[in-house]
């Protein structure tokens, strides 16, 4: 049998949504927010903390948060491309 305090980090997307906004008087991240994340995870970087089990989606919040400050900049990619001024 698996100890609990190992299976806590991970949960689904709307128990992740409510953490991370548990307090904010305004939310910072909705539900569609987190799954375009999860949605786009190969290519972002997110993969290493998603787990799909059928059709449910496991979220590592530690690793959730960890690839958050990973994330330096605003925009990145093609978007920042186009906005990036032309000389």
């Amino acid at each position: 049998m698996i100890p609990t305090k190992q299976l806590l980090p991970w949960r689904g997307v709307k128990a992740l949504t409510e953490c991370l906004n548990a307090g904010s008087p305004e939310p910072s991240f909705s539900e569609h927010a987190v799954r375009h994340y999860v949605r786009n995870a190969a290519r972002n970087g997110l993969a290493p903390y998603v787990r799909r089990i059928g059709r449910k989606i496991l979220i590592s919040e530690p690793g959730f948060q960890a690839w958050l400050e990973s994330r330096d900049t605003y925009c990145t990619g093609e978007f920042a491309a186009r906005l990036a001024p032309t000389s």
